[in-house]
């Protein structure tokens, strides 16, 4: 009589496995944490190039002054902050409307400037401004800010 061999993994080589699959996602995890940091970055970069294209291409870089004042959108409103961001996200690929919360205008930034401020919503440490510098001029500025708080300028 022929003794049937028996079939399948050992204990021993199941654990095995089991950590080799641990070491390999004890490396991949903080990779893919990386590149979702730097995908952000680039969404938040996109959308502020897309904030400067349409401006210029509207003839429309100071949206927040009417005959030097300040009036577009009104201080505490989300208004005209909203309307600037559906306008530059039209054809856009950095991301849909629904991408980006739209915060109310401030009349005062900490530095006695205007600002429409959008913040990514898949990750609030993302920031993308657009800032008027000098009441009563056409200075302004757009920009956006990593997680680590560290504003980039567009223009």
């Amino acid at each position: 009589m022929r003794n049937k061999k028996e079939k399948g993994f050992t204990l021993i080589e199941l654990v095995i496995v089991v950590a080799i699959l641990g070491i390999l996602m004890a490396i991949a995890v903080p990779a893919f944490n990386g590149v979702s940091k730097s995908a952000r970055a680039a969404q938040a970069k996109a959308y502020a190039s897309q904030l400067t294209t349409y401006f210029s291409g509207q003839g429309v870089m100071n949206m927040m002054k009417s005959g030097g004042v300040e009036t577009y959108p009104a201080a505490g409103s989300n208004g005209n902050c909203t309307t600037m961001q559906q306008g530059a996200l039209g054809a856009g690929d950095a991301g849909s409307a629904a991408s980006w919360n739209t915060g109310a205008r401030t009349g005062n930034n900490g530095e006695g400037n205007s600002a429409c401020t959008w913040t990514l919503a898949a990750d609030t440490d993302f920031l993308v401004k657009y800032i008027v510098i000098t009441s009563g001029t056409t200075d302004y500025a757009i920009g956006w800010s990593d997680d680590a708080g560290t504003t980039y300028y567009v223009v």
